[in-house]
């Protein structure tokens, strides 16, 4: 975004938190300091992209919930319902972009449904929030790709060979993406008249 989204149509502000997720609270709890990103930032929207490190066991009081049982999946959605909440009241829309389609089969299905939870959370809250599938330009057949077809047509890498992460030409396909999301829903003009 801060690459392709031109500096006079909006204002930025980066929270980036490598390795954290919602998951493990101890580590960075996103909810938690989401409060004091908004008042200080007054953002429009908030764009939420995570995931990756979440398939883990999570602390919720004093019990252990193993990943991907229905206790967990209740707290990860939980969690999520947090981030939107506090959003909407500071005054923010919630634009969820969905982890796209991971080369690992594990990391691929645990990301496959951790995105069902959130597309479920978000569907809660119409018109304050906002689900985008990274999928839709990062494979879009829905498998795992390490090349899509860019704007002109051309092949171009949009992962890393780790297959998690994403090339500077997949991360300027998702902010395209979430552009015409922001403007779709919300009337947002990311990129000009």
């Amino acid at each position: 975004m801060e690459n392709t989204w031109p500096p006079s149509s909006v204002q930025l502000t980066m929270a980036a938190r490598g390795d954290t997720g919602l998951t493990n609270s101890a580590c960075y709890d996103w909810p938690g300091a989401l409060a004091g990103l908004l008042a200080s930032t007054r953002p429009q929207v908030v764009i939420v992209l995570l995931g990756a490190n979440d398939l883990q066991s999570m602390v919720t009081g004093s019990a252990v919930l193993s990943d991907g049982t229905p206790a967990w999946n209740a707290a990860y959605a939980a969690r999520v319902t947090a981030i939107i909440s506090e959003s909407v009241r500071g005054g923010a829309h919630v634009l969820w972009i969905g982890a796209p389609a991971m080369e690992n089969t594990f990391l691929d299905a645990g990301m496959t449904r951790i995105d069902g939870i959130a597309q479920g959370v978000v569907a809660r809250h119409p018109g304050d929030a906002a689900y985008l599938s990274a999928n839709s330009v990062l494979a879009p057949d829905g498998s795992f790709t390490f090349d899509v077809s860019g704007p002109t047509g051309q092949q171009v890498q949009v992962r890393t060979p780790d297959g998690v992460h994403l090339m500077p030409a997949g991360a300027d396909l998702l902010a395209g993406a979430a552009a015409e999301a922001l403007a779709a829903n919300w009337g947002m003009n990311i990129t000009g008249p």
